[in-house]
């Protein structure tokens, strides 16, 4: 049981790991000593340095691989334009508060946002543009809203914006600050405007899925009427 808790440990922090091998290198060097006459006299020397080195390079590749798959996880998680969460991670985020909301009966806000005209700047000033008015949104978003909320990316101009333990009202006054905002630095720079449905929830819904269809009909909703504004709803209000 001990030895199963330090080989684990020892995968689990490089630093055991070392410390694990020298003490084994050592050990099998006293036992080599101790009940062995080798001739010629340093050969249980040479065999302990040929056995540390091994070690070395298996702690190596083992610590190259955790860091590759560490790496690898992040990407998996990251929006590869904006550096924000992808919808991968964010729909992790939001079940997580679903799940955080129904156990302490706290109320949460999503909001669903769309550049207006956004297609309008690719096709005016091309995809390059496009990217930059993207990543200067989502750089924009992290800024106005407070640490503890959420921004992704969930694909091509449509950004989720996650509130945890917020209500109506602290939702209403965060949003309309964000989309001022918005509207101030990047509107002055491309020829676009910020359409955004946005959804509290004082009861946690059924899935991530309802969540966010929700909030997107929300945003829908300006779509088809004038753009470039903010609408809120409560979770029970209908969305039509």
């Amino acid at each position: 049981m001990i030895a199963e808790t330090l080989i684990q440990s020892a995968f689990q922090n490089l630093d055991a790991f070392a410390l694990i091998s020298i003490i084994c290198c050592l050990t099998w060097l006293y036992v080599d000593i101790a009940t062995k006459d080798y001739d010629p006299s340093f050969l249980p020397f040479w065999n302990f340095g040929i056995r540390l080195s091994l070690f070395v390079f298996i702690g190596y590749l083992i610590s190259a691989q955790r860091r590759a798959y560490k790496r690898e996880s992040q990407l998996a998680r990251i929006d590869g334009l904006t550096g924000i969460c992808n919808r991968r991670a964010f729909e992790e985020i939001l079940q997580l508060e679903i799940a955080r909301s129904r156990r302490y009966q706290t109320s949460f806000t999503l909001a669903y946002l769309d550049i207006d005209n956004f297609k309008a700047v690719n096709d005016s000033l091309g995809h390059g543009e496009g990217d930059r008015l993207l990543q200067a949104v989502a750089k924009q978003l992290v800024v106005v809203l407070r640490a503890s909320d959420v921004v992704g990316r969930l694909g091509g101009d449509e950004f989720a914006l996650l509130l945890p333990h917020t209500s109506h009202i602290e939702a209403h006054a965060a949003i309309t600050r964000g989309h001022v905002h918005l509207s101030r630095v990047i509107a002055s720079t491309w020829p676009v405007g910020f359409s955004i449905g946005v959804v509290t929830f004082r009861e946690a819904p059924n899935s991530v899925s309802e969540v966010i269809s929700k909030a997107d009909k929300a945003m829908y909703k300006i779509k088809k009427g004038e753009k470039n504004r903010v609408v809120f709803f409560s979770a029970n209000q209908p969305v039509s």
